[in-house]
């Protein structure tokens, strides 16, 4: 049964000075996440893939307004879900910097 409640997954956090011009994997999600929220602390852009060969987002550089979440459930059907599978890979693309990149993702926990 599914908790009517919901639980953060431990953060995924990226020091920027290690971005290159290739994709690099930096975690993947290890729970079905109905939300996951980007944030980007450095001054850079950042560009995310989760399949490690197409750009499917971008965070652009250092201000916490810059930060964005991404829904699961908004694309849903009426009376479906729709989540990020556990196992979805977080790619990352970029120019290095001074700061971090964060990924933080909530799901809703069974019982």
């Amino acid at each position: 049964m599914t908790a009517n409640y919901v639980k953060a997954i431990p953060a995924i956090n990226f020091d920027t000075a290690d971005l290159t011009a290739d994709l690099q994997l930096i975690g993947t999600l290890p729970v079905a996440c109905y939300l996951l929220r980007f944030t980007n602390f450095c001054d850079n852009p950042i560009f995310i893939s989760y399949d490690g060969v197409d750009i499917h987002e971008s965070c652009l550089g250092a201000d916490a307004t810059n930060a964005f979440p991404i829904y699961a459930q908004s694309n849903s059907q009426k009376r479906d879900t729709a989540f990020f599978k556990a196992g979805t890979e977080i790619w990352v693309v970029g120019t290095a910097g001074v700061g971090f990149f964060m990924v933080s993702g909530y799901y809703q926990p069974q019982i």
